[in-house]
């Protein structure tokens, strides 16, 4: 009908507007959190069908129709004297009745050197996903982020205020995705 062709177009319109104001990065680079998605960069939330889609897009968890696990390692840099950076990842997906998967997922990203960690960030996920038609997909993600310091010796005596009351934070938030099948070649 001409009113839900108007309502997705306002829908499609406002989340491409909206978008580039609530990217948030890692404190380095953001490698992804599967091969798959870093290896289309950044063009992965219309995707669906993989447990991964809990960092991604959680209404993307439609279309996973038996329980799977993903595990992602990446580091970056690994050629460099006294560097130590890395990625990990672990997603999980469990479909529950006809309409519904459950997604949940574990993200770090580490920083160092050859002798020790100086900063860690992670997060969790808790997913749900529900298909409202054969053409319409909407999930809800609750995740809770946190990073941490680990000055060393040298670090300590420069007197930094970052250091002085706390080494590290933790925050919630949420996400709400929605995916839409416009034609058997075109998903947003």
């Amino acid at each position: 009908s001409l009113a839900m062709r108007y309502s997705l177009f306002v829908i499609l319109f406002l989340s491409s507007i909206l978008y580039p104001l609530s990217s948030v990065y890692a404190a380095f680079f953001d490698t992804g959190f599967s091969a798959r998605g870093a290896g289309m960069g950044g063009a992965y939330a219309s995707m669906h069908g993989t447990p991964d889609m809990v960092f991604y897009n959680p209404a993307g968890l439609i279309g996973i129709s038996n329980t799977e696990l993903s595990l992602y390692y990446h580091k970056p840099f690994s050629g460099l004297l006294n560097v130590d950076f890395n990625t990990t990842a672990m997603s999980f997906a469990l479909p529950v009745y006809t309409k519904g998967v459950l997604g949940l997922g574990y993200t770090q990203f580490s920083a160092g050197d050859s002798e020790a960690a100086l900063y860690k960030e992670s997060a969790l996920s808790a997913a749900i996903a529900y298909k409202f038609s054969d053409r319409f997909f909407t999930g809800f993600t609750l995740k809770q982020f946190s990073h941490e310091y680990f000055p060393d010796d040298r670090t300590m005596t420069l007197g930094d205020v970052t250091f002085d009351s706390s080494w590290g934070a933790s925050a919630v938030t949420a996400d709400i995705g929605m995916r839409a099948v416009l034609s058997p070649s075109l998903n947003a």
